[in-house]
């Protein structure tokens, strides 16, 4: 999915030393929310600090960077998710092993974060999902312009519903549009 409106973005693993700049990233985020019509997403504290240590330690967080900056972070857990087992007003078009993209976040000013995040997911497996508030206009757009399809509505572990998406190759490709 090369893009040239989008930097020659790298991904790697999170580092403890990277928190601090990981810890803004995802304040700016919140604000950006907020300021975009989505307070409830993620509110004033989501993620908290021990989740983001945990996704760290765990080994299933990324940084999106370019060069030393770091733009963009995001979670990647690879097997099912259990928040996904139930899915309401629709179903899933796959029933194949998945990882799901979790918690994006970019820099203030930075576009491709997304797309950054789900080539590297995809070369880990060609399964996707995710989902997404139903106030997230951004990331819905973002979502369905890599390819993903709007699958359903899941619960998160508070029992808040979220719009559900997958991506499972090709065949999700946004249409080619003509005039």
């Amino acid at each position: 999915m090369d893009d040239p409106h989008y930097p020659d973005y790298s991904v790697r693993p999170a580092e403890l030393s990277d928190v601090p700049v990981i810890l803004s990233i995802y304040r700016d985020a919140r604000a950006f929310m907020r300021e975009n019509g989505n307070p409830d997403q993620w509110g004033s504290f989501y993620p908290p600090d021990s989740m983001i240590l945990e996704d760290v330690r765990l080994g299933n967080s990324y940084v999106v960077a370019l060069g030393d900056e770091i733009c963009g972070v995001f979670c990647l857990f690879e097997g099912e998710d259990p928040c996904y087992d139930v899915i309401d007003d629709g179903k899933w078009l796959s029933d194949s092993p998945y990882s799901t993209v979790h918690r994006i976040a970019a820099k203030r000013g930075r576009k491709g974060i997304l797309k950054a995040a789900c080539d590297f997911a995809l070369s880990k497996c060609s399964h996707i999902r995710a989902d997404t508030h139903k106030d997230n206009i951004p990331m819905q757009k973002a979502l369905s312009k890599y390819g993903f399809r709007h699958c359903g509505t899941v619960y998160v572990r508070d029992r808040s519903p979220r719009l559900a998406f997958e991506y499972t190759g090709e065949e999700n490709s946004p249409p080619s549009l003509t005039l």
